[in-house]
C-alpha cells in the first residue's frame, strides 16, 4: 500500500496528506475519520488510566472479523497549545491509531498528524506545484518532474496531462 493507493481508495484530497520525510507520510485526523468510516470500523468505549501526568486510553476496534487494540495517550509534554484538551487528544490519537493499524497503514510508514508534533503539517512559503503549472513546461521538463517525483500527490494528474498532450499531437 502506497500513499496513492490509501488517496484513492478513500478519496483523499491533497490537504489530507503529506510527506514529513522521505518514505514517511501523515494523514490528517479528517482522513483517519474518513477511512474509518468507509471502512465500517467500529470502536468500543476505551478504558481510562492516568499515571502522574499523563492520561491514556486503551481501546479496540473492529472490523469484519478483525480485531485490534491500541492505546492514545496525552499529557502537558506531548499536547501544545491553549485549551490542552487531554481527553480529546488522547481520544483521537486512540481512534486514528486503532484506524490505521486495522488497515496496516503503519508499516508503509503512514502515521496520522495528531500522534507527534513532529508530524505536523509545515508551512512553506513556496507556492505549491498544482495541476495547472504544468500547462507551460516542456516535454522534457514534465518528464523529468516525473522521474524525480514519483512519491508526488499530483503525479497521477501530470501523466496524465502529458499523456493527452502527446496523444493530442502536442510538443513543447
Amino acid at each position: 500500500m502506497t500513499i496513492h493507493d490509501l488517496q484513492k481508495k478513500y478519496n483523499l484530497t491533497k490537504d489530507d496528506f503529506w510527506e514529513v520525510r522521505k518514505g514517511t507520510w501523515v494523514v490528517t485526523h479528517n482522513a483517519c475519520e474518513k477511512i474509518a468510516e468507509i471502512e465500517q470500523i467500529v470502536f468500543t468505549e476505551p478504558r481510562f488510566h492516568q499515571a502522574l501526568n499523563s492520561i491514556c486510553f486503551l481501546g479496540s476496534a473492529k472490523k469484519g472479523e478483525k480485531i485490534i487494540w491500541a492505546t492514545g495517550e496525552a499529557s502537558e509534554i506531548n499536547v501544545k497549545g491553549q485549551g490542552k484538551y487531554y481527553f480529546s487528544m488522547a481520544e483521537k490519537r486512540l481512534k486514528d491509531r486503532l484506524t490505521l493499524k486495522i488497515i496496516n497503514a503503519y508499516e508503509y510508514g503512514i502515521y496520522s498528524d495528531v500522534e507527534a508534533e513532529a508530524f505536523k503539517k509545515k508551512e512553506t512559503k513556496e507556492k505549491p506545484i498544482n495541476f495547472f503549472d504544468y500547462k507551460d513546461l516542456s516535454d522534457a521538463e514534465i518528464n523529468q518532474f516525473i522521474v524525480n517525483n514519483k512519491d508526488h500527490s499530483q503525479l497521477d494528474e501530470v501523466i496524465q496531462y502529458r499523456d493527452k498532450r502527446q496523444k493530442d499531437g502536442i510538443k513543447f
